[in-house]
Order: C-alpha cells, then sequence, then structure tokens
C-alpha cells in the first residue's frame, strides 16, 4: 500500500498535508486500495485528482 499511496500522491502532484486540508485523502486512500496495486490506474486516477480542491456530495444519499 505504501509505495502506491506514494506514487498516487506523487501524480496527484500534492503532498499528503495538501490532502487533508482539500479534505480528500480519505477519498485517495480508498481510491489506491481499490486499485489493487495497478501501477497504471494507480497513474492515471492520480493525475485527475491533482486539480481537486475539495469533494462535493452529489446524488441521493
Amino acid at each position: 500500500f505504501d509505495q502506491s499511496w506514494e506514487l498516487f500522491l506523487k501524480e496527484a502532484s500534492q503532498t499528503e498535508e495538501d490532502l487533508v486540508l482539500h479534505r480528500i485523502r480519505d477519498v485517495g486512500e480508498r481510491i489506491v486500495r481499490k486499485c489493487g496495486g495497478l501501477l497504471l490506474v494507480i497513474k492515471t486516477v492520480g493525475s485527475m485528482m491533482r486539480t481537486k480542491k475539495c469533494i462535493q456530495k452529489t446524488g441521493n444519499s
């Protein structure tokens, strides 16, 4: 998990503190776990998260 998490942080171009500040750390960790160590998926999703500043709750919950 640690190597996958580091790759995600690198691709997201954010520090762990930035992720906490932007309230997406938990989401990022869940994504990394669901990727199951698949590096290409982690890189792709991490780079997509680069522009995310916060997660908004949408839909019917």
